[in-house]
């Protein structure tokens, strides 16, 4: 399933922890998109920076703006990439509100 996630600079916590089958996201004052299943998490930056780690291997990537990165089962994030226009679209549009 997809979430969306925007944190204002004014949060109560210092950040907030998301936690998927395969990957840790963990971010403040920011704006992410996950979409996690058993098997692989992406996740998609749209404001800020994110910290994604994998569950398994413990290897990390920082994500900024404007990019996404995979983790699969058993595996690092991949490299931080710029996601393509379409990709990115159905993203937000899983995620948009009513």
């Amino acid at each position: 399933g997809f979430i969306r996630v925007t944190l204002a600079p004014h949060f109560a916590r210092d950040r907030l922890e998301l936690r998927t089958p395969t990957a840790v996201a963990a971010a403040r004052s920011t704006t992410w998109i996950t979409e996690a299943s058993a098997e692989t998490t992406a996740v998609f930056v749209i404001a800020g920076e994110v910290p994604v780690r994998s569950r398994q291997t413990g290897a990390a990537v920082d994500v900024p703006a404007g990019f996404g990165t995979d983790v699969a089962a058993s595996a690092a994030p991949t490299a931080p990439v710029r996601w393509g226009q379409a990709r990115a679209e159905r993203a937000r549009q899983q995620t948009a509100f009513p």
